[in-house]
């Protein structure tokens, strides 16, 4: 499995642990066959971050410095696996636009959101409830904006990726 084996490493959903070269540690929710699952890889800071169903998960790896070979474990009967590199529409597009936000937010402060809470069920309903890091330093009105309209609580009200790539003009 991945995450068991020498220089590997992985997000297991029997018990919610991430796992690198076999060493163990507590990460997210537990997931179900029903449950879609994203490994998203930052190739400029060389970190991994998790989604379920859309939500971001955070940061599960750091300084990750070896060559990357994808593989998937499953174990779990009726489960599939699928791989979107971008060639059709996301599943979880409008929450993957609050995932922007939250890596702007932690890109421009240079720590996670919520880091001085617990990463609990509780969290997690509040901010399904609406709750949003608090902006912390002066800066630009406009990057202010931006992130308001990524972190809608109504997903449709959300920005789409479009607009934010025409808004920052990339």
């Amino acid at each position: 499995m991945p995450g068991w084996e020498d220089s590997s490493w992985g997000y297991h959903g029997d018990d919610g642990k991430k796992f690198f070269n076999a060493d163990g540690e507590p990460f997210g929710p537990k997931f179900m066959t029903s449950d879609t699952i994203g490994c998203c890889l930052n190739f400029i800071n060389n970190t991994v971050f998790y989604t379920r169903n859309g939500v971001n998960l955070g940061i599960a790896f750091q300084d990750l410095k070896e060559a990357l070979y994808p593989c998937v474990g499953m174990m779990s009967p009726g489960g599939s696996v699928g791989a979107n590199f971008g060639y059709r529409k996301f599943k979880y597009t409008a929450s993957d636009i609050y995932s922007f936000y939250m890596i702007m937010w932690e890109f421009i402060y240079g720590i996670p959101p919520f880091n001085n809470e617990a990463h609990d069920f509780q969290l997690s309903l509040n901010i399904c409830k609406g709750k949003r890091p608090e902006i912390i330093k002066n800066i630009q009105q406009c990057y202010i904006n931006l992130m308001k309209r990524c972190w809608d609580i109504d997903p449709l009200k959300r920005l789409t990726a479009s607009e934010i790539k025409e808004i920052i003009k990339v």
